[in-house]
């Protein structure tokens, strides 16, 4: 039951981030909260036109880093065998 829940909360987290971005350009108010969503970030005809900022790659990877690291801190001592 907290599987379901969890891949359930996820699901609608990263739905609603999506929305969120997507509507961003028309609704003026979702404009700011829409800047703290990868969402926003990702622009994939700036990709494919090779006008990417690559900066914001960079960053993503950066956090995932550092999420990554203090997650093994955070986790060294748990015994998550079974």
């Amino acid at each position: 039951a907290s599987r379901l829940i969890s891949v359930g909360l996820s699901s609608l987290i990263a739905f609603g981030s999506y929305l969120i971005s997507s509507l961003a350009g028309t609704v003026h108010w979702l404009e700011w909260p829409a800047k703290i969503l990868p969402f926003h970030y990702y622009q994939p005809a700036n990709t494919m036109s090779g006008t990417y900022d690559w900066w914001y790659a960079a960053a993503f990877s950066g956090v995932i880093v550092i999420l990554f690291i203090i997650a093994l801190i955070g986790f060294r001592r748990r015994d998550i065998g079974n």
